[in-house]
């Protein structure tokens, strides 16, 4: 998908790996985000690659904003990598930039190796990791978009947090539309008690 903006000078330039399993919701997630940065009149791009997803094989999703013509994302270029897994956290983790973002849903941090720590520390690579699942245990199906909030909370994506709400309830099925919501709120929450 590709906004119809015409190469606005004030659009941001970043890029986004959006990785998970078939059934979490990655597509759900990169239509929020590209909805949102037209909403706003940001140039952007993205792009879907699928393996077996609805057998739960890996989903990943290129999100490019600012005036980019290609959508897919080099390895080592990434500023944030938004991973619903841990594994697809791993498998991954090349796209990352030096300097740049990994927000994980992780039910202990603990959990993270400690050999892949330490080599994104040196990268100057920061991990952002919460258990999204446990946060919303009532409704298991939105821990995708508590991500999100988690991110955006925590600084990591560079979006209005009033403008994703917005999307997020335009777009949401009506019988998903207040989990989603409340399920943003909480990763937003969470991720603003992280800062440092």
């Amino acid at each position: 998908m590709k906004s119809s903006q015409a190469n606005n000078p004030n659009s941001p330039n970043w890029k986004l790996i959006l990785a998970g399993v078939g059934g979490q919701g990655v597509l759900f997630v990169t239509r929020l985000l590209s909805e949102t940065a037209q909403v706003l009149g940001m140039d952007f791009i993205s792009s879907e690659i699928h393996g077996m997803s609805q057998r739960g094989g890996s989903v990943v999703s290129h999100f490019k904003i600012g005036p980019h013509e290609s959508p897919l994302v080099r390895q080592g270029s990434a500023d944030l990598l938004l991973a619903f897994t841990l594994d697809e956290g791993y498998r991954n983790l090349r796209f990352l930039r030096p300097g740049g973002s990994w927000v994980v849903n992780c039910p202990d941090p603990e959990l993270l190796d400690d050999g892949i720590r330490t080599y994104l520390g040196k990268q100057g690579i920061s991990i952002h990791a919460l258990d999204a699942d446990g946060l919303v245990q009532k409704s298991p199906r939105v821990a995708n978009v508590a991500l999100v909030g988690f991110a955006t909370g925590c600084g990591a994506l560079r979006l209005p947090s009033a403008s994703l709400r917005a999307t997020l309830a335009a777009i949401s099925p009506a019988p998903f539309r207040g989990p989603n919501v409340e399920a943003l709120q909480l990763g937003m929450v969470a991720g603003e008690a992280k800062k440092p």
